[in-house]
């Protein structure tokens, strides 16, 4: 298990990607792969997956029993296919499930990608807990999905939010939260889930949640 803590905190301790700043290839910050990692205090921002990899923008991770994010801002990463802030899943059958944790005022905001503008799940669980946890937020805040959910794309796997908030994130379905035929949305406590928006037209596309699975709120 490993903890990377800022000395100061979010605001001053940033580890920046610069997205292609320079003429330098695209990269993501962190690829984390059968290890166990804590992120405390610090902002993650301009991680980009655009080029032979195409997840994960900030964070990739898989087959890695926990991730917890608390009180980090992963903020302005971009993934062409999934994830734009954070891609999380499990690897070949028969390994653990991933599992991330954002809690203590985790912040996912400003990230894109064509599915999970903020996070993309697959095969894996994801955990949102307490007051100041937040995904997307006003104006250039917001997530964004060109396809499927822009704060949360749950294409397989569990989402489970029991605080804080998702707003302001846009997709062409799912503006919120997206789940696949075989990804469950569960909703409870304190959870606030407001102005998101679908802008498929001509259909009912879930500006906050869009389910082609199990909800439960």
């Amino acid at each position: 298990s490993i903890t990377i803590r800022g000395k100061s905190g979010a605001g001053t301790d940033i580890l920046n990607a610069n997205g292609t700043n320079g003429s330098k290839p695209a990269h993501r910050i962190f690829k984390v792969t059968d290890c166990d990692l804590t992120l405390e205090g610090l902002t993650l921002k301009g991680g980009m997956a655009t080029d032979t990899e195409t997840l994960g923008g900030g964070i990739y991770c898989n087959n890695s029993e926990k991730l917890t994010i608390k009180n980090c801002s992963i903020q302005d990463c971009t993934a062409s296919s999934s994830g734009g802030g954070i891609y999380i899943t499990t690897g070949a059958s028969g390994q653990v499930n991933s599992t991330l944790i954002l809690k203590d005022g985790a912040r996912i905001s400003g990230n894109s990608a064509k599915n999970g503008g903020g996070i993309a799940v697959d095969s894996a669980k994801v955990y949102m807990e307490g007051a100041t946890t937040s995904i997307g937020g006003a104006h250039g805040d917001k997530n964004i999905a060109t396809a499927y959910g822009g704060g949360v794309y749950v294409s397989d796997g569990i989402f489970t939010m029991s605080g804080g908030i998702i707003t302001g994130n846009d997709a062409l379905k799912g503006g919120g939260v997206y789940g696949g035929t075989k990804g469950e949305i569960i909703i409870k406590g304190s959870s606030e889930i407001s102005e998101n928006t679908a802008t498929m037209s001509g259909t009912l596309a879930g500006g906050g949640i869009e389910s082609d699975y199990k909800l439960t709120i």
